[in-house]
């Protein structure tokens, strides 16, 4: 298949150099495509366009357009002696301009409009947001007032607390040092009179210990004399005198065969001995031969208890300074119980006061911050309001602009399916025609 286009010499000069191209080809000649034609293809090509009400319109303008051109290429002839020929691949190529220019053109005016629109939605934005910060700004004054009032009156009020709470806290304070010079005064005496008792306590456990080694048959020794020797009279005489006994032989025989005479010495209740008791057993103790070795000679069980009298006296003696004292350790144990209750019922009324000046503090905090967050969110807010106050000043003008360009872009986008057209055929037929046959 061999395409020539008949326009111009070339056609003529091939024909004549070939001359099998007429006799042994068949020739299709294409003719100007008729009217209906066009609008079809028009009609197709137009389509895909949002108005598809002005598809059978515009399928016409296309037709006038190129039918209009075919006729002024006649003139043009004529004035000009020029050929120029409408064909219709001009009219194919009327149509693919329209749409790539169409396509092009939508998007350039839509992009515009887009872009001016967001930057008026924008300043839309701000206007609304310097209205909403003003009656921020007008509520949050009288939150920071009473706000700021509060935390004074807290604070007021904290300082007035922790003065209480130290005139309490130094009453304390005050308190346990008495208490601290009490115990260290009650101590010193219990100490002394246990350092008095610590005195009289080995001679006693020694007498304990030697009255521990005796048994039944050591008593029954001294029983059966008649007639002791003095100085196992002389002890066993003390010893009855310290149990109640009379102090005659036979008394004493008495006391010694008692089951339970060892048991007694033992146990012997030397805390309570009378004075008159001791002056008459100091007779004894005075005496020159009532020392446990010269008694030993005699008699080594009445040793031990020689022992055990001469342990008693020194016991009942150290007993009658200890005891004293001992009241006093004990006087002071219920003064100090006393102070404690009254030491502890202060430390509890002051841990009231801290923990209630703990809560003021932990409430005065939480006010003080509050008002520093008003404070930051009105400096923001007032910040935030004077940059938006002079942004819109500054773009107060260009609002209006910016309105008429997006109603201009606005219709322009809506008489583009008709501007483009009138485009694409300049583009696809003009090209040819001087500047007076394009007007």
């Amino acid at each position: 298949v061999i395409c020539m286009s008949p326009v111009g010499d070339a056609f003529r000069r091939r024909c004549r150099m070939f001359p099998s191209l007429v006799n042994c080809c068949t020739i299709d000649w294409f003719v100007e495509w008729p009217e209906e034609a066009l609008l079809s293809v028009a009609q197709d090509s137009l389509r895909d366009i949002q108005r598809t009400d002005l598809i059978e319109s515009m399928a016409t303008m296309c037709y006038t357009i190129h039918k209009s051109v075919g006729d002024m290429t006649v003139r043009y002839f004529e004035e000009m002696r020029r050929h120029y020929y409408v064909t219709p691949s001009s009219y194919l190529e009327l149509l693919k301009q329209y749409h790539s220019l169409l396509e092009k053109k939508t998007k350039q005016t839509t992009y515009m409009r887009d872009r001016i629109q967001n930057g008026l939605h924008k300043l839309y934005e701000t206007n609304e947001l310097v209205s909403t910060m003003k009656i921020q700004l007008i509520e949050l004054e009288p939150q920071l007032k009473v706000k700021s009032e509060a935390t004074a009156k807290l604070m007021k009020n904290l300082i007035k607390e922790k003065a209480q709470a130290d005139e309490v806290r130094q009453v304390v304070v005050n308190d346990e040092a008495i208490v601290k010079s009490k115990a260290a005064e009650m101590q010193t005496l219990a100490d002394e009179a246990q350092a008095d008792l610590d005195l009289a306590l080995p001679a006693m456990e020694a007498a304990t210990k030697a009255l521990e080694a005796l048994n039944k048959s050591d008593i029954n020794e001294l029983r059966v004399f008649n007639k002791p020797p003095n100085l196992v009279k002389f002890v066993m005489e003390a010893v009855c005198l310290l149990l109640g006994a009379k102090t005659d032989w036979a008394s004493a025989k008495q006391v010694l065969g008692d089951v339970n005479f060892l048991k007694k010495l033992q146990d012997y209740d030397k805390d309570h001995i009378s004075e008159s008791l001791m002056k008459k057993l100091k007779e004894y103790i005075d005496h020159p031969e009532f020392i446990p070795d010269l008694v030993a000679t005699q008699s080594k069980v009445c040793r031990s208890m020689c022992m055990w009298v001469r342990a008693i006296d020194s016991y009942a003696i150290t007993f009658r300074i200890v005891d004293p004292k001992r009241k006093k350790v004990a006087a002071a144990e219920k003064e100090l119980g006393e102070v404690m209750a009254v030491l502890r019922q202060k430390q509890q009324n002051l841990a009231d006061v801290e923990a209630h000046i703990a809560r003021l503090e932990a409430t005065y905090d939480a006010s003080v911050a509050e008002k520093a967050s008003l404070e930051a969110t009105m400096t923001l807010c007032s910040a935030r309001l004077g940059r938006a106050g002079r942004l819109t000043m500054a773009l107060g003008d260009e609002q209006v602009r910016w309105e008429n360009s997006i109603k201009t872009l606005g219709e322009q986008l809506v008489n583009l399916i008709g501007d483009v057209l009138i485009a694409a055929a300049c583009m696809a037929y003009l090209g040819a025609f001087t500047s007076s046959y394009r007007e």
